[in-house]
């Protein structure tokens, strides 16, 4: 028997990967969808965490009305607030399932090992042994492949450092001292979530100090919908722009979309972050590590703070420093399709429709930042 055939192919089965496929079946366009539902919220989020995204804004896109949270909320009962109140992870994950059910209720549960291109065509490999043949792929995995920990840490066993994306249950860690490394969202609700689950914290940040959210803007006021106007990234200008204006962001130099798309909105926390952070554990500001090593079952740390240099002892040290999108860590890509893609900053140069410049290859969410907008890194 020869291989499985479809029309198009979707490699991820998170947010971006069933809203593809929702959208393209509603068009009768034949697709199979590749992936573990959900998996990056579901086993590489911590239990207890929040969205940082307004609950308006945290919507799977749909073809049609009827499968946003408030839906889900609605069909379960649940109370639904769309602003001013974070959305708890278990509260998105039932949405999630209940999302996948109703509109891609066939994901094929199985990891991609190789994407091949033959001729006008691709070819797919999983490791648990579906050959198939698509005509377009999507490639919509999401932010796990590209979790960035400092290379400082890399000789560093792994029972010893992490990455803020290896833990699901961080209970494990209570009663024992534990340096968070970094100054954005990850970072900042890790060591909350640490602190209150008993462990001895202490976050280090070369940032000059830690920066939040202001409060939700009054939206009941006069010309409240001018001066903030609200999409699901924020509501501010800025993010108008960038939700709105991808074709003029394209236009932008290469080296300004690249900058843009990796310096904009970070790190910075929520505003329902700052209580549970502010005097509640050690911060170390405008430090940096400079040297890691084991000392018997501990790691220690060289810290710079500047006028002033210490070592320190944890029994643990989590990297809370965010994702470094590069496509050569999309290790299915055959060495021969990774040489034929245009990049920028590593990211693969896309089109306003996704596409590569590999005919028939598309790259959804975070790969899009450095050509379609900053916004994409949240999609």
């Amino acid at each position: 028997m020869g291989p499985e055939q479809t029309n198009v192919a979707i490699v991820g089965a998170g947010p971006n990967g069933l809203a593809i496929a929702a959208h393209l079946r509603a068009e009768g366009v034949e697709t199979l969808v590749l992936g573990d539902p959900f998996s990056l919220w579901r086993d590489h989020m911590p239990q207890g965490m929040y969205l940082k995204s307004e609950t308006y804004g945290s919507d799977v896109a749909a073809p049609r009305s009827g499968y946003g949270i408030k839906d889900y909320c609605h069909s379960v009962g649940a109370e639904y607030q769309p602003r001013g109140r974070p959305l708890d992870l278990a509260t998105f994950l039932r949405y999630g399932e209940w999302y996948t059910q109703l509109l891609v209720p066939d994901v094929r549960r199985e990891q991609l090992v190789r994407l091949s291109r033959v001729g006008e065509r691709y070819r797919l490999s999983t490791e648990e042994g579906l050959d198939l043949v698509a005509r377009r792929v999507v490639v919509a995995t999401g932010l796990l492949p590209f979790a960035y920990s400092p290379a400082i840490l890399r000789n560093i066993p792994d029972d010893l450092a992490t990455h803020t994306s290896s833990h699901s249950d961080l209970s494990r860690f209570a009663g024992r001292r534990v340096a968070v490394l970094g100054a954005g969202s990850s970072a900042l609700e890790v060591a909350a979530l640490l602190h209150e689950t008993g462990a001895e914290v202490e976050l280090i940040a070369r940032a000059a100090h830690l920066e939040f959210n202001g409060p939700a803007p009054d939206l009941d006021k006069p010309l409240a919908a001018f001066r903030w106007p609200a999409t699901p990234l924020c509501e501010e200008w800025r993010c108008w722009r960038y939700y709105h204006l991808s074709d003029v962001f394209r236009a932008l130099p290469k080296k300004l979309r690249v900058d843009k798309a990796y310096t904009s909105f970070g790190p910075v926390g929520p505003v329902w972050l700052r209580d549970r952070v502010e005097g509640k554990f050690p911060a170390r500001t405008s430090t940096r590590v400079i040297e890691a090593s084991v000392v018997g079952t501990r790691v220690r740390l060289a810290l710079d703070g500047g006028l002033r240099k210490e070592e320190a002892l944890y029994d643990h040290v989590v990297a809370g420093t965010g994702y470094h999108v590069d496509i050569e860590r999309l290790a299915f890509l055959t060495p021969e399709l990774r040489r034929s893609l245009n990049t920028a900053g590593r990211a693969p140069v896309l089109s306003r429709s996704f596409e590569s410049n590999v005919r028939g290859l598309f790259f959804a969410g975070c790969m899009a930042a450095t050509s379609l907008g900053p916004n994409m890194r949240f999609q």
